[in-house]
């Protein structure tokens, strides 16, 4: 990572940022270019590591093409605006952001299904606990996605003070 100064290394703020962001977006291998989607998701952190859950229709590119090849690449944020700095070069992008690779699973079994929701609906703050029925499952997807490794950073106002002493030295080096 080329800006270490954004670079988060503390598991309970990463897990945090990915607390509060709402959706992933997917980078899936389709030839030549990648095909990236979006989806909401939710995620579990455990012993065996991060893994990230997300759902959708059973048919169509997605499936199609994570059948093909189930490595994916990723990024999760939050994009809070633009900080217009006191020089041009001085401004930056406020945000927090999660990325990386892993596997995608399909989910199959009716326990392994409703984990996976149960941990989606969570995340978005959907705390019912109604019962979860097999037809429901019909026609969606389900999926995991076992991240094999990922980054954090985090461009925040502490950090954009930072980046404004920084860009504000190198215009001076500059003149």
């Amino acid at each position: 990572m080329r800006r270490k100064e954004k670079e988060i290394l503390d598991h309970d703020l990463i897990m945090d940022v990915l607390k509060r962001c709402r959706v992933i977006n997917l980078a899936i291998n389709d030839g030549v270019y990648p095909y990236v989607i979006t989806y909401n998701y939710g995620f579990n952190d455990s012993k065996d590591g991060l893994e990230i859950y997300f759902h959708g229709a059973n048919e169509g590119k997605t499936p199609e093409l994570l059948r093909k090849n189930n490595k994916v690449g990723f990024i999760i944020y939050n994009d809070y605006g633009v900080d217009i700095g006191k020089t041009v070069c001085g401004s930056t992008t406020l945000y927090e952001s999660v990325c990386g690779y892993g596997e995608v699973e399909f989910l199959d079994t009716p326990e392994m299904l409703e984990k996976a929701l149960r941990i989606l609906i969570r995340h978005a703050n959907d705390m019912r606990t109604d019962s979860f029925h097999a037809d429901h499952f019909k026609n969606m997807a389900v999926y995991r996605l076992k991240v094999k490794e990922y980054t954090c950073k985090i461009a925040n106002p502490d950090t954009t003070a930072m980046y404004q002493n920084w860009a504000n030295r190198t215009i001076a080096n500059i003149q």
